[in-house]
Formats: C-alpha cells, sequence, structure tokens
C-alpha cells in the first residue's frame, strides 16, 4: 500500500483530522514526533 493510502479524514474520526488507517494516529501527533527527532523506523 502507498504511504498515502494510509491516510484518511473521516468527519466521524476526532472531528475529520488526517489519521493512519485503521488507528486514531493524527498526522500532527506523527509529525510532531519526527520534529522531535523521533525515526521513521519505529512504525516499520
Amino acid at each position: 500500500m502507498p504511504p498515502l493510502d494510509r491516510i484518511i479524514a473521516d468527519p466521524n474520526i476526532l472531528v475529520g483530522k488526517p489519521v493512519v488507517k485503521d488507528t486514531r494516529l493524527t498526522l500532527e501527533f506523527i509529525i510532531g514526533l519526527l520534529a522531535q527527532g523521533w525515526s521513521m523506523g519505529v512504525w516499520e
């Protein structure tokens, strides 16, 4: 699955914020972790 296919925005999930599909992890949260120095390897 290409990375962008994993991102959804549904008004019924967290008021329509973009989230990772089948989770409640918002892109805002993930970008915040990356800004703090976390690596993408944590999620692979």
